[in-house]
């Protein structure tokens, strides 16, 4: 009789870099362990991150053979907080130049 276990769950964290000028999506990356939801934007090569801290669940199962498998049951959002986003205050930054 194989061995269950329905009750795994790791956090994850996806980052996804996508190019807004090209529309080209640059790169997905998975690292494990949590991180913090939010995004940056580089001016210079108009790439666009954007971080996601998810938690994925699954079912381990062995069989009498010792051979394991492990699917997916769920992916969700991780309750967690959300990065400010960065003002720019283009008036005060002009402002700062004259002076």
């Amino acid at each position: 009789m194989p061995c269950v276990r329905d009750d795994l769950a790791q956090p994850v964290c996806l980052t996804v870099v996508y190019n807004i000028y090209t529309g080209a999506l640059i790169s997905t990356k998975v690292e494990c362990g949590e991180c913090v939801q939010g995004n940056e934007f580089d001016f210079e090569t108009k790439n666009l991150t954007i971080r996601v801290p998810l938690l994925v669940e699954g079912i381990l199962t062995i069989n009498d053979n010792f051979q394991a498998s492990c699917v997916t049951k769920n992916v969700s959002l991780l309750p967690t907080q959300i990065q400010q986003p960065i003002r720019i205050d283009i008036e005060e930054k002009e402002k700062k130049k004259k002076k």
